[in-house]
């Protein structure tokens, strides 16, 4: 199985929207065309195609438990969303009204992780 904490669905998407959304004018221009393939040749990967939602499928069988903030400023619950709804199952996700670091430390979370993959396969 496989947790999944506060992460992208698109990682070119997540990308391209804090270029255009949230750098100063100017900037994400400059950051679509220079940052991020610069990231990509560092990363040995084309980061603009980069799309867990994608792939997620492939799951099959597998559990996945999907845990994320719902004032997440990093990276938006949409992400989580779409992840979870493109998961084949057995899945959760767990929205917490968390932003992005706090729920790392998420007690009762990590509870229902655990109790979600000792759970018999036909429980979850």
């Amino acid at each position: 199985g496989l947790v999944i904490y506060a992460t992208y669905a698109d990682l070119g998407g997540l990308a391209r929207e804090i270029c255009d959304t949230r750098l100063p004018p100017g900037t994400g221009w400059l950051a679509k065309r220079v940052a991020i393939p610069l990231a990509s040749l560092h990363a040995g990967a084309n980061l603009q195609v980069f799309r867990p939602v994608d792939h997620v499928a492939k799951l099959a069988g597998r559990p996945l438990f999907l845990i994320h903030g719902t004032r997440d400023q990093m990276i938006p619950i949409a992400h989580a969303r779409a992840l979870y709804a493109a998961a084949p199952g057995p899945r959760r996700l767990i929205e917490l009204d968390a932003d992005h670091n706090a729920i790392i430390d998420d007690e009762p979370t990590a509870r229902a992780a655990a109790e979600f993959f000792d759970a018999p396969a036909a429980e979850r």
